[in-house]
């Protein structure tokens, strides 16, 4: 029987047992009242004197059952704590160089541990993203483009094949630093409670805040317009957690999670899904400044809108974890496969 069946049952029986004992107990003292054996006064007394008992015994219950249900989640909490992580640094880990030329996926390969019957995520990938280009990731939802880009984050490590940071396999780099030469923003950004600054300085808390670059970083999303328009604007608190705080949009929270990306400045750029909240027009320029920022990095978008992808050096088509389609988006359309069909739905 689930959890709800058993919580039901045993309210079944608890009201039961109430209601039985209430009527018995209401019952009987009526009968005494009714043949003379005590007074009305006594009925009276009795009668409010069960009430009360009856109210204090319910109140004691339920704070019982509330200590023993957050018992239950701080287990959980502590189960938490106690997890190891699964991704861990070499034993002699290299310090991360700057990237000078290239990150390499070869034969990549990669399982999830909650797969069912072993199914692959991803499947002999192999591919080039070279310092300076822009790169999109283009196919169906489920297609291994967000698990390709976890990969590269050592969130998970490949189970066949290697990702090469120029020659150095990712997985024998030092793992912070690794990190810290990579943004990314995923489709389910976080909204944090703080202030403008905060949210955004968020992006890379391992340098000293830099206020000059927080609005720099505002003003290439188009976050700065609204962020003027706040009492207090860059000191100003967002969502309605706190004491004078102002909730965004959709739209408007996209672009604060947008400015991290600039603030940090890293060598490797991943936005995922990063503008579906956003108007189209905003996108476009918000992409093309990106695409400035990037003359020196590597850029990965992914997205389901392709009008904006005429911006990439390359484009890559996934479809149930394999690499089907590669190229930029004239050579694309001309092969009229995948990617052109996608484009046509998009531009009916």
């Amino acid at each position: 029987m689930g959890i709800e069946g058993k919580r039901a049952r045993a309210e079944i029986i608890s009201k039961t047992v109430e209601i039985t004992a209430t009527i018995s107990i209401y019952g009987f003292v009526a009968y005494r009242a009714a043949n003379g054996s005590i007074t009305v006064g006594d009925f009276v007394m009795y009668f409010q004197a069960f009430q009360k008992g009856q109210s204090t015994m319910k109140t004691m219950l339920t704070s019982m059952a509330t200590v023993y249900e957050n018992r239950l989640f701080l287990k959980y909490i502590f189960e938490f704590l106690e997890i190891k992580p699964q991704v861990k640094n070499a034993i002699n880990p290299i310090s991360i160089p700057e990237l000078k030329e290239k990150i390499t996926f070869n034969n990549v390969s990669f399982i999830y541990p909650s797969a069912r019957n072993g199914q692959k995520a991803l499947k002999n990938i192999n591919l080039e993203f070279k310092k300076g280009e822009v790169i999109a990731l283009v196919g169906e939802n489920g297609s291994g483009k967000t698990t390709l880009i976890k990969l590269l984050s050592r969130l998970y490590d490949v189970n066949d094949g290697s990702i090469q940071f120029d020659n150095h396999d990712v997985r024998n780099l030092n793992l912070n630093e690794l990190r810290q030469k990579i943004s990314v923003i995923f489709q389910d950004y976080s909204k944090y409670h703080l202030s403008v600054q905060d949210n955004i300085q968020i992006g890379n808390m391992h340098l000293p805040l830099d206020e000059a670059q927080i609005k720099l970083s505002a003003e290439n999303t188009g976050a700065a317009e609204f962020i003027e328009e706040l009492p207090e604007r860059y000191d100003n608190m967002l969502g309605l957690r706190f004491l004078k705080g102002t909730e965004l949009s959709g739209g408007q929270w996209q672009k604060i999670a947008l400015s991290r990306a600039f603030y940090k400045n890293a060598d490797i750029i991943i936005l995922d899904e990063p503008t579906s909240a956003i108007d189209p027009l905003a996108e476009h320029e918000i992409f093309e400044k990106f695409r400035n920022l990037a003359q020196d990095k590597v850029l990965i978008l992914i997205t389901h809108r392709l009008y904006n992808l005429k911006m990439a050096n390359k484009i890559v088509v996934m479809d149930k974890g394999e690499v089907i389609e590669t190229g930029n988006h004239e050579t694309l359309v001309k092969q009229k496969g995948k990617y052109f069909q996608m484009f046509e739905k998009q531009m009916e």
